[in-house]
């Protein structure tokens, strides 16, 4: 199912209590199977409240713009750089920001799809403990928090936006199913890859390293819904209830980098962004990253890449 707007909010509520049991989409069109059907949304909008949804597994993220994900009485800010997940059966809030000219995309991965591919993911090898099997739901349940948009999930995005506004409505698409089975097992595989990462936390407490990989969380989301330019060590550790060596130990053990040395790898994202794709000279993004001369941002970005940075407005 491909949406350019947002579908009847008491519809979606009455058909996911409901398992979409109808058999019927948004448009009366017969769905492929029972459950929830796959969803790709994209939707452009100045201004929205969807509250208490319950849904199956799904990713949040915007084109263009800010908005707020509700998850567990907790909001995460997603962005065109950043996005959050829900897990199956996980009621969620979607609020877009009055006065912010937003393009919000939604992927729900339909509760079908999510059991092949999750279960193909799970009988590899590489997801065995002891040689016993693991319950595929479960070792794919993920955190509520956001994550970096890194450029091949960020491609994989738009090749499956690209080739959707093409078929709208047309459920018999195995290419649909190819890139959406891409995308989600990339993202499964993502999660499963931070959830091991509780292994590196020095504590034999197994509810220690959970709670301690849950505050590293907080601490990310933090960064993220924050300006970089205005980020210390003293606030980030405060938010998440650590001290700040507390706070730096247990944030290289779990990513194997300082809170400043991630924020640094940021800041150059976004350089590496505007530099691509807007026209600001480099005197511009230097100021937006918080450095408060062009020579400081160009010796950081020496030192993070080997080379120096240059715009079309490079000479302004």
């Amino acid at each position: 199912m491909y949406l350019t707007e947002f579908p009847d909010i008491q519809w979606i509520r009455r058909n996911a209590a409901q398992g979409f049991s109808e058999g019927k989409d948004y448009r009366g069109n017969t769905l492929p199977a029972r459950g929830w059907p796959n969803v790709v949304l994209k939707v452009d909008s100045s201004h929205t409240e969807r509250d208490h949804i319950k849904g199956p597994f799904s990713l949040f993220y915007n084109l263009q713009g800010k908005s707020l994900i509700g998850l567990d009485n907790q909001w995460y800010r997603v962005s065109d750089q950043f996005y959050c997940l829900s897990n199956q059966d996980q009621a969620f809030n979607l609020h877009i920001p009055k006065e912010q000219s937003t393009v919000t995309s939604n992927i729900h991965f339909g509760q079908s799809l999510f059991t092949e591919v999750a279960q193909s993911l799970s009988r590899s090898s590489d997801w065995m403990l002891d040689n016993q099997a693991i319950d595929s739901r479960a070792m794919f349940e993920c955190l509520p928090k956001t994550e970096w948009m890194s450029t091949q999930l960020k491609g994989k995005l738009q090749e499956l936006h690209s080739y959707r506004t093409h078929f709208e409505n047309d459920y018999s698409l195995d290419r649909e199913y190819e890139l959406l089975s891409e995308v989600l097992g990339f993202l499964l595989l993502e999660s499963n890859q931070k959830l091991k990462r509780q292994r590196h936390i020095q504590s034999q407490k197994a509810s220690t390293r959970h709670e301690l990989f849950q505050r590293i969380g907080i601490a990310i989301d933090y960064i993220h819904s924050n300006d970089l330019s205005h980020l210390n060590l003293d606030s980030i550790a405060q938010n998440c209830g650590l001290s700040k060596f507390h706070l730096i130990r247990v944030f290289k053990e779990i990513y194997q980098q300082t809170p400043a040395q991630y924020i640094a790898y940021l800041k150059l994202q976004k350089a590496q962004f505007l530099m691509k794709h807007t026209s600001q000279p480099l005197s511009a993004i230097a100021l937006a990253l918080g450095f408060s001369e062009l020579s400081a941002f160009t010796r950081f970005y020496k030192r993070m890449t080997g080379q120096a940075p240059s715009s079309p407005l490079a000479s302004n």
